[in-house]
């Protein structure tokens, strides 16, 4: 799937943005880590990381493919790797806004990208869904942003997570109808699997029916 030079030239210049960060960071020459990162995400995208945050998933994929359409996942997990390292850095000073803001942009887009090619396998190097979860556990996702994550854990087959992914949803939009009209759909599903797929995902049949009679219930 990945055309592999282009890639490995995308790796090397991830490499060397992380490893100029780290020596700003040791230094607290926060501002020129920054500035080093900002100047990498420019070149990939044309655009600073300001500009990244007020795109939506969907947009900045499509911004990425009108640049270069067959180089947009490589590109694409090269901007996952530099903003999640550029959220590093204003969590280190304590800005914890803007960092939050590009951890969960980060994660945005790797779930644009896996969502779209569940069997790609990440390169070392690039930050996956488990590492930039605990980056934003202090915020209210958005709501798409659950949607995809519930989508990212039900094609791996994680069943169980994507159910958990499902009640944190809910909470954090108590007033919203869509978790609980997407949980029926999910929960509907899962019913058509075998117990073993259900089993394999650590929830069980019954577990499943109880909680879509939950939901069904709320729904009334």
């Amino acid at each position: 799937m990945f055309r592999r030079d282009y890639f490995m030239r995308l790796v090397e210049e991830a490499t060397a943005v992380l490893s100029q960060v780290l020596k700003l960071n040791q230094n607290r020459d926060y501002a020129e880590a920054i500035a080093v990162t900002n100047t990498s995400l420019r070149r990939l995208t044309g655009l600073s990381s300001e500009a990244l945050l007020r795109l939506d998933a969907a947009d900045l994929v499509a911004q990425l493919a009108l640049r270069d359409e067959l180089g947009w996942i490589e590109t694409g997990l090269t901007v996952v790797t530099v903003l999640d390292q550029e959220g590093d850095v204003y969590a280190l000073q304590g800005r914890e806004e803007e960092a939050y803001g590009r951890h969960l942009k980060a994660l945005q887009l790797l779930l644009a990208v896996q969502n779209q090619h569940p069997q790609l396998d990440l390169p070392e190097l690039v930050p996956d869904v488990d590492t930039l979860l605990p980056k934003i556990d202090d915020i209210v996702w958005p709501e798409a942003t659950c949607a995809a994550l519930l989508t990212y854990f039900e094609q791996r087959g994680d069943l169980a997570r994507a159910e958990d992914i499902l009640f944190t949803w809910r909470d954090m939009a108590p007033t919203s109808p869509t978790p609980i009209e997407t949980g029926i759909a999910f929960y509907e599903r899962l019913l058509e699997k075998t117990d073993a797929d259900l089993l394999a995902g650590n929830l069980p049949r019954d577990e499943v029916e109880a909680g879509l009679a939950e939901l069904l219930e709320e729904a009334a």
